[in-house]
């Protein structure tokens, strides 16, 4: 592999760090348009970029119809949520439609992302539980599924349940990539991680959310981008910046994959190093480069507080620059 220097920041003007990584825009039809770096067409860990893909059995099992859930439920079975009332009432909600509880979920436990939230919790001397695990919501996704079909809701996260091979199988389709060239590992969430082609992960988008069987997909996304992750995601403020001509999606391991539905092309955007603000600012500067991203959507508050490319110390001094490096 052969990584492109995407993000540089300085300190008075010396450099300090460094993010390799890569860049894609493909599309539907799986012709590579741009390309930044030389990734060999290896396989790369999918992360929570997969949850539409996890999720779209939620419609296909017809558990989206059976048990009357709502865009926003939907949502955030997507989501990688933050963690506020708002995201835990709503996955909440969904456990109630199909009869089971937080105990249900196998996803484990951490404090919640958001920061006023967490701080309140610690002030309120209050304990998180599943339900502010940011995959809280994939989870009880999963759970609906098994719910609808009769299976298991024990070990509904072995690879040998019949959810999680249904999802492979989704995966390998949408992304028109061989399932047994599809690798699985365990993600922090104890769920099933695959991995593919980072061009095969912006097909897959494509397929998945221009596909009318699974408008719903689309629509959750558009309707509801603070369930979708929460203030200051990247994902949230790219699709409320577009209006929702881009739908977002951002995973761990400085993932992030973002469409756009007008010109039915992919950009796929991977931080080697997985750090999270070199992650929104590539992806930022490539969507302005771009053009998906207008003057005027770059210059709304929440786009503006990601792409803020000032380094500044405690008293507020400007002390480094944050350069992007990457050209399309």
């Amino acid at each position: 592999m052969k990584p492109d220097l995407l993000i540089e920041t300085t300190r008075s003007n010396i450099v300090e760090k460094q993010h390799f990584g890569f860049i894609m825009v493909v599309d539907k039809q799986e012709n590579i348009l741009l390309k930044i770096g030389d990734d060999e067409n290896k396989n790369f860990w999918f992360r929570s970029a997969a949850k539409p893909f996890q999720s779209s059995l939620i419609i296909k099992s017809g558990a989206y119809d059976k048990f009357n859930f709502t865009l926003e439920e939907l949502a955030v079975c997507c989501a990688s949520h933050t963690g506020t009332e708002k995201h835990t009432k709503t996955v909440q909600s969904v456990l109630d439609k199909i009869g089971l509880t937080e105990k249900n979920l196998q996803c484990g436990v951490h404090e919640p992302l958001d920061k006023e939230t967490k701080d309140y919790f610690i002030k309120k001397n209050i304990e998180p539980s599943q339900l502010h695990n940011n995959c809280s919501g994939k989870h009880a996704g999963m759970l609906a599924v098994c719910t609808v079909n009769g299976w298991d809701i024990q070990n509904y996260l072995d690879l040998n349940h019949p959810l999680q091979k249904e999802i492979t199988t989704t995966i390998a389709n949408f992304c028109n990539f061989d399932e047994n060239s599809i690798n699985i590992g365990t993600d922090g969430c104890s769920a099933p991680v695959h991995a593919l082609p980072f061009y095969k992960m912006g097909v897959g988008f494509l397929n998945l959310f221009l596909n009318e069987n699974y408008e719903n997909i689309k629509k959750a996304f558009q309707k509801n981008p603070f369930l979708i992750g929460g203030n200051e995601r990247p994902d949230t403020e790219i699709i409320k910046a577009s209006s929702g001509n881009l739908i977002s999606k951002t995973a761990a391991g400085g993932l992030c994959v973002t469409i756009n539905l007008e010109q039915e092309q992919a950009l796929v955007v991977k931080i080697l190093d997985a750090d999270i603000t070199a992650r929104s600012i590539a992806t930022i500067e490539a969507l302005k480069q771009l053009k998906w991203l207008s003057e005027e959507e770059m210059n709304t508050p929440q786009i503006k507080n990601l792409y803020d490319l000032k380094i500044k110390n405690l008293k507020n001094q400007t002390v480094g620059e944050i350069l992007p490096k990457l050209v399309l």
